[in-house]
């Protein structure tokens, strides 16, 4: 299965390597950019106080929620969407990434194919609730000690960390918290990762089990939380064979904005006591309950490409 039309030959592969390989500096260098545009914006909800800004980032409270968000969300708009996009543009090695990219988002697919992208976000969550469990009871070798320590400390942190700026008071913190935290992420992210990223390695390997593979680590590495690296790994395969199986990603971005969306919904239904159900206290899930959600979501995934296919044709 290949990501969309091949318009023009692609450039030979050591040019496609070379440009995988300028866009880690652009991408860095656009991270701090951001990082520091998003610390200048963040300044009024700080009374312009640079030091209580970054006291916030580093033990943050309530009254930190939106400014850390507007922090947030620039960095995430900036390093995810637009840096990529003006790489792709103006200096990727295959000029046809970007304007095909584009395209494949443009292109209609039916409603079923959009319900499957929320279906197969609710099918795994049995199966990626029982992964968070297992990935959390990991123990590390005595020499290993120091950075077990660091792992679980930063997980801690940035647990805490997102409990907080998912704990909205009120509907107009709501949709502020969605947009930031379920739309920015859903279209930057999988922007850099699937429409990057995974076509690349697929033009470098040649094999879309390989280039989602690879991306769905790296994704899952981006977020610095050992603790949840297998579960955001699974989680991001699944989008990646979202894209490889429609070559839309408007499809994995749907998905994307619905598994963010749900906890932050969840949280603040909870917040509000219209349910009982407290995201932070997910009880055991047995482990037939998780193989058969990992058998929910294959079999999902299998319609989802003979459906694409037999629409195609």
């Amino acid at each position: 299965m290949s990501f969309g039309k091949e318009a023009a030959p692609l450039p030979p592969k050591s040019a496609l390597w070379t440009s995988l390989l300028l866009f880690i500096p652009a991408f860095l260098a656009g991270l701090f950019f951001f990082n520091f545009i998003g610390l200048l914006l963040a300044l009024p909800f700080f009374e312009w106080d640079i030091n209580r800004l970054l006291m916030a980032t580093a033990s943050p409270s309530g009254n930190d929620r939106l400014g850390l968000l507007v922090m947030q969300g620039v960095i995430a708009v900036g390093s995810f969407l637009l840096v990529p996009a003006w790489f792709m543009a103006r200096f990727d090695a295959d000029k046809q990434l970007y304007p095909q990219t584009l395209e494949g988002i443009r292109q209609p697919l039916p409603a079923t194919v959009w319900l499957s992208g929320i279906l197969v976000v609710l099918f795994a969550l049995p199966m990626i609730a029982w992964t968070v469990k297992w990935n959390e009871a990991w123990q590390f070798p005595a020499f290993l000690a120091e950075f077990e320590s660091w792992a679980r400390d930063k997980e801690a942190e940035l647990k805490r960390l997102t409990m907080l700026l998912i704990d909205f008071q009120s509907p107009p913190e709501l949709l502020f918290g969605l947009l930031v935290i379920a739309v920015i992420p859903g279209i930057g992210e999988e922007w850099l990762f699937r429409g990057f990223l995974q076509k690349r390695l697929q033009q470098l390997f040649g094999n879309p089990h390989v280039a989602v593979w690879t991306a769905a680590i790296l994704f899952s590495a981006f977020h610095l939380q050992f603790y949840g690296f297998v579960p955001r790994t699974i989680l991001g395969a699944v989008f990646g064979y979202l894209f490889v199986f429609t070559g839309n990603l408007a499809l994995p971005m749907l998905a994307h904005f619905f598994n963010n969306a749900y906890t932050v919904l969840l949280m603040y239904a909870y917040n509000q006591k219209w349910i009982d159900i407290n995201i932070e206290d997910t009880p055991a899930i047995p482990p037939l309950a998780a193989i058969g959600s990992a058998l929910l979501v294959f079999g999902l995934l299998v319609w989802l490409r003979k459906q694409y296919a037999s629409n195609r044709q």
